[in-house]
C-alpha cells in the first residue's frame, strides 16, 4: 500500500486542508464533480501552483 503525500512529508497538515478547501470551492464554481477529469485537472492545477510557492 502507498503513502499518503501526508506520510510521505511531502504535504503539511494545514496545506492539505488548505489546498482542499481550494480545491472542493473550484469544483463547485466550475459544478465539475470530484471524481471527474476536469476535478483532476483543477487538483494538478492547484498542486503545481501549491509546488511553485503560490499562496
Amino acid at each position: 500500500m502507498s503513502k499518503s503525500v501526508y506520510d510521505r512529508g511531502l504535504l503539511k497538515p494545514a496545506d492539505i486542508a488548505k489546498l482542499q478547501r481550494v480545491f472542493d470551492e473550484a469544483c463547485r464554481r466550475r459544478e465539475a464533480h470530484p471524481d471527474s477529469a476536469d476535478a483532476r485537472e483543477i487538483a494538478l492545477n492547484l498542486l503545481a501552483l501549491h509546488n511553485a510557492g503560490m499562496v
